[in-house]
């Protein structure tokens, strides 16, 4: 085994561990504080060491350093309190700019890690299926679990937890090392819509975004339902996504159809919306808008703090702009939106994605998010600068 492939498996799995012991996988509550953060400084000064030595430095990554830099600077003079708070939204927009540099300079480890994630996808899709049918046919043995004071699952010590739900038979809705089914759904939905720049052959890319089609379906989240219905529907009209092959364009209306149907019975048939977090969810916000408005000036461009509405509540809040805006203030919502949304506009599917949960989930808390959508970006410069080699290759 040489250095190289040494230094990239290091990397690839230190990437892992950062991901898996924070927020949304539910190890972030049972691993010890001073271990994330020595995991998150380990990769920091990792990734920062070849940024240095990096042979090309993109300008807009500097850009956004320092915009990162100068609206956290400012809003730690308005709120020392949240220094904590602070310094892990910081690391994590660091990381995320870190990350996008260092695979764009380093092509053997972008194409090791990422290699790596689809195997990692691979494994949690198959298990994920494998814990719905080990369920219903009595195979895997669950027992409670108290997940919270207000919330028991049922447990596995292999599979993660299940939520069973009752509609006309009780159905469990898998949440496996995540603390809510609907944040699994994003983890499949996040690797389908990103898989054409996560894999280059048609026929596995076929397959990958299958198993994770069928593994999020069995998370039960109606968010997860809502991305798949416009994903489909996205799919079938530009017909590139996902290739329907030898099937004409009748056929191709006669399946949407029937999904759609499908979807209509889930929705009033089985009543799924009162049986699920959705409806509580948009019923919050409300409730967040309410307290926008009452906001001074200055509180809507600094923020509340970060948690200031948990510690009244003892409640999240669910929405990732509405949490930035009342936490955060508008100035680092503003720099955060840009900075995601540069990264991400040749992907339009992906921007669905990102729009979706961003309403019901806090996908700025999710170390998960930033890794992935600084993967499917250097993937995707990668993909520009190949093209271009090619170009200049055999243009005469």
């Amino acid at each position: 085994m040489n250095t190289k492939l040494i230094i990239n498996l290091v990397i690839s799995v230190i990437l892992i561990v950062y991901v898996l012991v924070n927020p949304p996988f539910f190890f972030a509550d049972t691993v010890p504080t001073i271990f994330r953060l020595s995991i998150e400084l380990i990769l920091m000064l990792i990734l920062f060491s070849f940024f240095l030595f990096g042979q090309y430095i993109q300008k807009n990554i500097i850009i956004f350093i320092g915009l990162a830099v100068v609206s956290f600077s400012i809003i730690q003079l308005m709120e020392g309190n949240n220094i904590i708070d602070h310094v892990a939204f910081f690391n994590k927009i660091i990381v995320l700019l870190l990350i996008m540099q260092v695979f764009i300079n380093k092509p053997t480890l972008l194409n090791f890690f990422t290699r790596f994630w689809i195997r990692f996808s691979k494994a949690i899709s198959i298990m994920t299926i494998f814990a719905f049918v080990g369920y219903i046919l009595g195979l895997v043995d669950y027992q409670p679990y108290q997940f919270s004071e207000l919330r028991y699952v049922l447990s596995n010590y292999f599979l993660g937890h299940i939520s069973p739900r009752n509609y006309i038979i009780s159905i469990p809705a898998i949440s496996g090392y995540m603390f809510e089914p609907v944040y699994l759904g994003f983890f499949y939905g996040l690797n389908v819509v990103i898989s054409r720049q996560l894999i280059d052959d048609c026929d596995e890319r076929s397959r990958f975004i299958a198993l994770n089609l069928v593994a999020g379906l069995f998370t039960f989240s109606i968010t997860y339902y809502l991305f798949f219905g416009f994903y489909f529907l996205i799919s079938v009209i530009r017909n590139r996504t996902y290739k329907f092959r030898m099937v004409d364009i009748g056929t191709r209306i006669i399946i949407f159809v029937s999904v759609a149907l499908l979807l209509i019975f889930l929705f009033l048939y089985l009543d799924i919306l009162n049986l699920s977090s959705l409806d509580q969810r948009i019923s919050r916000m409300a409730i967040y808008q309410d307290i926008l408005k009452n906001k001074n000036f200055l509180e809507f461009l600094l923020g509340n703090g970060v948690g200031w509405y948990k510690s009244y509540t003892n409640i999240g809040i669910d929405s990732t702009i509405l949490a930035m805006l009342i936490e955060r203030g508008a100035l680092i919502t503003v720099v955060s939106v840009i900075l995601i949304y540069t990264i991400t506009k040749h992907n339009v599917l992906l921007i669905m994605l990102i729009i979706i949960y961003s309403s019901v989930i806090p996908l700025n808390n999710f170390v998960l998010f930033y890794i992935m959508i600084g993967l499917q970006y250097a993937l995707y410069k990668q993909s520009i600068i190949i093209n271009n080699s090619f170009c200049r290759q055999y243009t005469v």
